[in-house]
């Protein structure tokens, strides 16, 4: 491939990321120059590691999912993906065999979410984990 036909496709692709970011608010163009919303952006940087964390979850690829996730979480905390993630990271350190780390995830999410879907599953794996572990 030419180096002209490379960036042609860098100049296009920039043009399109451009456009999204515009669309979701993130880029505001205005003849003084290009503004830039920080909430905006907050919230598209969540979403991108949510899904990440996503992606990662459904390929098993756990220390991925929870970096993901956790990052989904320090971006906008109140999201409402965010009891969804929580638990994704409880599940991913359950999957990994970590079980203090799981625990203590596991009982963060109740704690922080007492009315998510998943609460009871957390239970029950919480109760799981204490009972199973070597005495």
């Amino acid at each position: 491939m030419s180096i002209g036909k490379l960036l042609l496709i860098l100049v296009v692709m920039a043009g399109i990321a451009a456009g999204v970011l515009s669309y979701m608010g993130v880029l505001k163009f205005d003849p003084n120059g290009v503004q830039m919303d920080s909430q905006a952006l907050q919230s598209a940087t969540e979403m991108s590691e949510y899904a990440k964390g996503a992606l990662a979850y459904s390929k098993d690829e756990w220390g991925d999912c929870i970096s993901h996730y956790k990052a989904a979480l320090a971006a906008d905390p109140n999201n409402n993906s965010a009891p969804d993630a929580m638990y994704r990271i409880a599940w991913a350190y359950d999957q990994m065999d970590r079980v203090s780390e799981a625990q203590a995830a596991y009982k963060e999410f109740i704690t922080s979410f007492p009315e998510a879907a998943q609460v009871s599953k957390a239970k029950l794996r919480m109760d799981f984990l204490a009972n199973s572990a070597p005495k």
